[in-house]
């Protein structure tokens, strides 16, 4: 164990989650490293979680209770930023209200990077249903790669907030914010940012993070118009560094792109579907293939179908 003690600073965003952020407290309190504030950030709760958070500052100052303030957009990026600006610490661990962390997490992961010349260390992920001892088994196989890039653009390797700890010089240096127009896809558009300028990091196969598979989860439920343009957004910066991405995986992007287009023409978004639409027509497909855009669009606000002509 090192000498010192740096600070960390864990922040969660939180919204209506009174009846699960305790548990997520619990294990934050149950950490075998001391050196941590947690700097939670409320969305707008309209349940008693400002009462549940308090308490728990109450009893423990390192806890400290915010409000979202009512000039910054509604969600959870606007409160992870909020979070980090009030934080003090030289190490930063963003998490979730729903999730548990494993006791050894934070002591281990600034026991790796303290002194390392890394800016930040990833670790494995557990998903578990219920009771935290009822598990499913690991969230992905792997955590890196030699091009870790290209293999998270395409999915080969994952991770989510929860997992790494970050340097703050490093976030502040970077100029990393989470993008706060995004409503889904933002955590792996965060991600895509930070690979692109460093995707040399430490990595634990420990699983150091207990992920909760519930309905209520954001990714899990009612398919919106904002959720689907947040995902289209999210490809649309991967494909901002395609030089860098293989053949393969562009395709898999540009296709992705397609497959957001055509949900937006499901749900009848067509206002959305339209605006999208234009700036598909904007990237290198073919003109018959843009044709083809503008005819899909046309088939579904007629007749609710089309997908085949964009196969």
């Amino acid at each position: 164990m090192m000498d010192d003690q740096p600070l960390v600073s864990v922040i969660i965003p939180t919204f209506n989650r009174a009846y699960l952020i305790t548990e997520t407290l619990d294990s934050i309190l149950k950490q075998t490293y001391n050196n941590w504030e947690c700097v939670v950030v409320d969305d707008g709760s309209t349940d008693h979680t400002r009462e549940v958070v308090e308490g728990y500052g109450q009893k423990d100052p390192r806890f400290s209770y915010h409000r979202r303030p009512d000039h910054l957009p509604k969600g959870a990026n606007a409160c992870r930023n909020y979070g980090f600006e009030k934080s003090q610490g030289a190490y930063i661990n963003w998490f979730d209200d729903d999730d548990i962390m494993h006791p050894d997490k934070l002591r281990w992961q600034v026991e790796a990077l303290h002194q390392s010349p890394f800016n930040f260390a990833v670790c494995q992920t557990m998903m578990f249903e219920g009771k935290v001892e009822q598990t499913i088994g690991l969230r992905t196989k792997r955590i890196a790669s030699e091009d870790a890039f290209e293999d998270f653009v395409a999915d080969r390797i994952k991770w989510l907030t929860q997992a790494p700890l970050f340097k703050r010089d490093f976030l502040l240096k970077a100029g990393l914010k989470f993008n706060e127009e995004l409503h889904k896809a933002q955590e792996w558009e965060f991600f895509v940012r930070l690979l692109a300028i460093e995707d040399k990091y430490l990595t634990d196969d420990r699983p150091l993070v207990f992920f909760r598979q519930h309905a209520n989860s954001i990714s899990s439920g009612k398919v919106t118009c904002s959720k689907i343009e947040s995902s289209f957004m999210a490809a649309q910066k991967a494909l901002e560094y395609q030089s860098r991405l293989s053949a393969p995986t562009i395709a898999r992007l540009k296709r992705n792109l397609i497959n957001l287009y055509i949900d937006l023409l499901e749900n009848r978004f067509f206002s959305a579907a339209a605006l999208r639409g234009r700036e598909l027509k904007r990237m290198d497909f073919s003109f018959w293939y843009k044709i083809k855009i503008d005819l899909t669009w046309i088939a579904y606000f007629l007749f609710n179908r089309g997908y085949r002509l964009l196969k």
